[in-house]
């Protein structure tokens, strides 16, 4: 079962929504870890492994901050020109069918 840790910079109720789905899904922010930074978010996933879910591209999305072969799994979304509301919508369709 994938294990989710969703960053900040996404809509807090994805998590609840994905656990309705049956997804082991956690928000940085229900876990006392709004503001980190984003090693910390990093080390935070690879100690109870988990996979990171963030749309911040620049960094998590940088194979050479974060080396693919290091870590638990990364999904950076990167959906332009659309909609918060749309860019969940497209998330959770896509993690309830993996």
């Amino acid at each position: 079962m994938l294990r989710l840790l969703l960053d900040e910079n996404l809509p807090d109720w994805i998590s609840e929504t994905l656990r309705q789905k049956g997804l082991d899904a956690v928000d940085i922010r229900e876990i006392g870890g709004s503001g980190l930074s984003d090693e910390e978010v990093y080390n935070r996933a690879q100690s109870e492994k988990r996979h990171i879910v963030s749309s911040n591209f620049k960094q998590f999305g940088n194979p050479i901050l974060f080396p693919p072969s290091k870590h638990t799994g990364i999904v950076v979304l990167r959906l332009p020109k659309c909609s918060t509301h749309t860019m969940a919508s497209r998330l959770i369709d896509f993690l309830s069918n993996a």
